[in-house]
Parts: structure tokens; sequence; C-alpha cells
């Protein structure tokens, strides 16, 4: 909408221009209004026609989304969860081999930062985190954390099958 002030003031006249001028802007306001109402109306519908998918997520409705441990249709579950406080390597026994695991992993540092892989340069100057499978043939897949010093490291695993 294009609008121009009429700049009215105590010495404005009341003419046909000037009223003009004004009939002009609210009738541009009044088809505007009108197109936004439209507008509305559609997201009105949308957001009633999403009634069923918000109840799917919050079922019962107690405000708590229903399977929140759920990430794209999978079931997750903690399988390790702790801090360790140690210079160089440390394993954390995870799922027995066998079968094809699905992992997420989070290791935090408050003063280093975590690579999520083994390093091909520099080993040393940094931490880093990753799972190994079958970790030393003792049949068992690890999260494997090494760290250069003695930092405190926290880590959560996750896993589906």
């Amino acid at each position: 909408m294009a609008y121009t002030p009429i700049n009215w003031d105590e010495l404005t006249p009341i003419n046909p221009a000037n009223l003009n001028k004004m009939d002009n802007a609210i009738d541009s306001n009044d088809s505007e209004i009108s197109e936004n109402d439209s507008d509305i109306a559609t997201l009105d519908n949308r957001v009633d026609g999403n009634d069923s998918e918000i109840n799917q997520i919050d079922s019962n409705h107690d405000g708590i989304v229903d399977n929140a441990d759920s990430l794209n249709g999978k079931h997750w579950v903690t399988i390790a969860s702790g801090s360790k406080s140690q210079t160089g390597f440390y394993s954390v026994n995870l799922k027995s081999v066998g079968s094809h695991h699905h992992y997420n992993i989070s290791v935090y540092c408050n003063n280093h930062r975590i690579g999520y892989s083994i390093p091909f340069s520099n080993a040393d100057a940094y931490t880093y985190a990753y799972i190994e499978t079958n970790y030393y043939n003792n049949g068992y897949d690890a999260l494997r954390v090494y760290t250069p010093e003695s930092l405190t490291t926290h880590y959560e695993v996750w896993s589906w099958e």
C-alpha cells in the first residue's frame, strides 16, 4: 500500500482535493485489510487441519510430547553415559557385536575441542571420540575417547536397532 500523508494541521483547508485524498487512503487500507483477512482465513484453516497431527504428538494432552526419545520413527535409548578424567585413551563398552547397531554419541569437554573421528595428523593436539566395532576383538563395540592431557570429558551414547 502506498501511503502519502496529507500532513493535516490546523491550517489545512477542508476541500474536495484533501477529502478525496483521505477517502482514497481509507479505501486502499480497506482493500488491503480484506486481502489480509483472506490470508488469515487460509492460515486458520491450515492450523485447524493440523490439530490431528498435534494431537498425535501429544495424544494425552499433558503438554509433554509423546515418544520424545523418538527420532525419525526410531526409539533411541541411552546405553552409556558418564564422565572420566584421564590422559590418553579410555574405552566404554557398548553393545555386543553380531548385528548392525546404530549409535549417536555426544562427548563434551569444557576446555577442549572435540573431534568425532580418528585424526590423521596432530593426533595429540586435541580430544577426539569415535565408535570402534568389536574393540580389540572383545566382542563389544566401544566408545573410544582420547585426551592429550588430564581433561574431564562427559559422554552419552544412544542406540536403536
